[in-house]
């Protein structure tokens, strides 16, 4: 779920939420996106601006930022950032330069930690605490969102060079992690930058989302939200019988191998190999049911994951619903009885 990308103004949740979900992401609610022009290269997206705009093209010498910090510091960054999908497509240096470069900042109830109209000029994640999200003149002034640990908010602003669009502010005690703009520029988001090219390549190949007709802005949207996800050999991706739908995802098989099973009479029963392009987990979307198999990694497996609420609000706002994007891989004869129906 994308997973920790939706801006409202300089808010983010990452992974392509619903508008009421809780764990995925679609932070400020009905806000709109700032007004100045969107950066040449960028996607221009109703609902959802992520780590896709331009990314800072100059090649102008600088010197890395590193504020010191100590074993405790490092390790509470990285359970922050860990929980944070927007940091998942960093190689090993992007990372260590990002949590070398945060600085600790702590903030008592009711302070402000960015306001509407204010520069941007840091990227926050929090790391303790809670914080809830406000924007004038919208849902009577009461907050839509609270973020609470891992949640990232910010970007927006600095990635448009904008104001901020939104207030946050502490309901408890906080601490957060801030990340200066020019760091921010060229490590996030030139990691997602590059991220989301690999996917649109790879999504554009995807057999399901062809017969969706999708645009070139469409994709571009998925490969925004879809969150990429390794699992171990014998990982169990998702499970016969689950039903806690705040949780389900949509996957599309990147690289390796997975295996669908059904119970029958006491035993696991193999009933497909799924391969890179093959998808599984929309069964449970489309009939809005508990999981109907159980997925299992078989050798080292990479997905590319989306949210059931990201992958309905796509297909949905193309006018293209869930239950025809099934109709139609059923349509495929040969294909009918493939693991489509897994999940």
């Amino acid at each position: 779920m994308m997973p920790c990308v939706q801006a409202v103004g300089s808010i983010t949740r990452y992974s392509m939420g619903a508008k009421n979900s809780k764990n995925e992401d679609t932070v400020e609610q009905g806000a709109e996106p700032p007004p100045s022009p969107v950066p040449k290269g960028a996607v221009n997206r109703r609902r959802r601006c992520s780590v896709s705009a331009e990314v800072d093209a100059s090649k102008a010498p600088r010197v890395k930022k590193v504020v010191p910090k100590t074993d405790a510091q490092l390790k509470d960054i990285e359970k922050a950032i860990s929980r944070c999908f927007l940091f998942s497509s960093l190689c090993e240096a992007q990372r260590k330069e990002v949590v070398d470069s945060m600085e600790e900042r702590r903030y008592q109830s009711g302070d402000a930690v960015i306001e509407e109209g204010g520069p941007g000029d840091f990227f926050y994640v929090t790391g303790s605490g809670e914080l809830e999200v406000f924007i004038a003149g919208k849902n009577n002034d009461e907050p839509l969102r609270t973020l609470k640990s891992g949640d990232a908010f910010g970007e927006l602003a600095l990635m448009y060079n904008s104001p901020r669009t939104a207030t946050v502010k502490a309901v408890t005690g906080c601490l957060v992690w801030a990340l200066d703009r020019t760091t921010f520029r060229h490590t996030i988001l030139e990691a997602g930058q590059q991220r989301r090219q690999k996917y649109e390549v790879f999504l554009a190949n995807v057999e399901i989302l062809k017969r969706a007709n999708l645009s070139a802005t469409d994709i571009a949207q998925l490969a925004d939200a879809v969150e990429p996800i390794a699992f171990a050999d014998g990982d169990t991706i998702i499970k016969e019988g689950d039903d806690d739908r705040s949780l389900f995802k949509f996957y599309i098989v990147e690289d390796g191998e997975a295996r669908a099973y059904v119970h029958e009479d006491g035993e696991e029963v193999l009933m497909s190999h799924l391969h890179p392009g093959d998808h599984f987990g929309e069964k449970a979307l489309v009939e809005k049911t508990p999981r109907t198999a159980t997925v299992k990694a078989h050798g080292p497996l990479k997905c590319a994951a989306l949210s059931i609420a990201g992958f309905e609000r796509l297909m949905e706002e193309r006018g293209v619903g869930p239950t025809n994007i099934a109709r139609g891989f059923n349509d495929r004869g040969t294909q009918k009885r493939r693991m489509e129906v897994v999940g």
